[in-house]
Parts: C-alpha cells; structure tokens; sequence
C-alpha cells in the first residue's frame, strides 16, 4: 500500500511540495511562511503510538479511492488485504513515525 501511496502523490505533484510551500504561499500573497516538519511515533507499547496507528490505518483507507479507482495503482481487492493485513498485526511489533509538515503565513 505504502508503494502505491507513494505513486499517487508523486501522480498528484504533491512530492516535495515542502520544498515548494513557501514560494507557493508568497505568490498567493502570504508573507512570514514557517514550516516545521512534526514527528510522531506510530505503534509500540505506549497508548500515544497506538493512536497514531489507528491514524495511519485510517488514513491509508481513506487514501482507497485515490489508490484503486483514481489512479488505478491497485487492485480494489488487492488493497483491502493489505489493509486487513495490517490492521491485524500486533501493534506492538510495529515501530516507525508519522510526519506532517505544519506551516503558518500571514496574509499580506
């Protein structure tokens, strides 16, 4: 799932759209743009990383649509396997973080 992910916003030019935001912004008429890119940890013992978990499974379902019937990076099929799959792992084998890039402006 995670592939195709990364196909659909690569397909949807929103790959290094961090790198873009600002003159993105300052076109727009924004001014004082400030970025930060937060860090989460996903799965483990702890109820925080377990939260943050249910968040990605959330957002890779909702991410169906795009993947299967937009794009048609994968089967309908196919990506509700994987989507079960991983809802059924132990959440405390799982390990990683969950990124988001926070940015304030000022309209000019």
């Amino acid at each position: 799932i995670m592939a195709a992910a990364r196909d659909m916003v690569e397909r949807f030019r929103l790959a290094g759209l961090e790198g873009r935001l600002p003159s993105v912004l300052q076109d727009a008429g924004f001014e004082d743009v400030v970025s930060a890119t937060l860090r989460y940890p996903v799965g483990g013992a702890t109820s925080y990383g377990q939260r943050w978990y249910d968040y990605l499974l959330t957002s890779l379902g909702t991410a169906r649509n795009s993947i299967v019937n937009v794009c048609g990076l994968m089967d309908g099929t196919q990506f509700d396997g994987h989507l079960q799959r991983l809802a059924a792992a132990p959440v405390l084998d799982i390990s990683g973080e969950v990124r988001f890039l926070a940015t304030l402006a000022r309209r000019a």
